[in-house]
């Protein structure tokens, strides 16, 4: 990570959904002895700026970053109006044999 370089790499938390929060973000930590060394010994997340964790995310694992910005941009995507929500519905297997005969009317 470059000396001085902090900050610009932030994007919301969605804590309903207890997505893209502080400890959701230490948890991509756990284990990356790489990730680790730019954390105190035995950190305490809660004096560690969420900001600064995504900065050693994007200059230290910048994979483990680029998922998280997925998943963000993934609620992002469910929460717009503009007609590209992602709908997901349970089909009986009754209908499901239902389905397979359709047979549209406008042909």
């Amino acid at each position: 990570m470059p000396i001085g370089c902090l900050g610009g790499f932030n994007f919301p938390y969605f804590s309903k959904d207890k997505k893209l929060t502080k400890s959701h973000i230490f948890s991509e930590f756990i284990g990356d002895s790489n990730l680790m060394a730019y954390l105190p010994d035995e950190p305490d997340i809660r004096y560690l700026p969420r900001e600064f964790l995504l900065s050693v995310l994007f200059f230290g694992a910048r994979d483990k970053y680029l998922k998280l910005y997925e998943i963000y941009k993934d609620i992002q995507l469910q929460k717009s109006t503009t007609g590209n929500k992602k709908f997901f519905a349970k089909i009986t297997p009754e209908m499901q044999g239902q389905l397979k005969n359709f047979k549209p009317v406008n042909l």
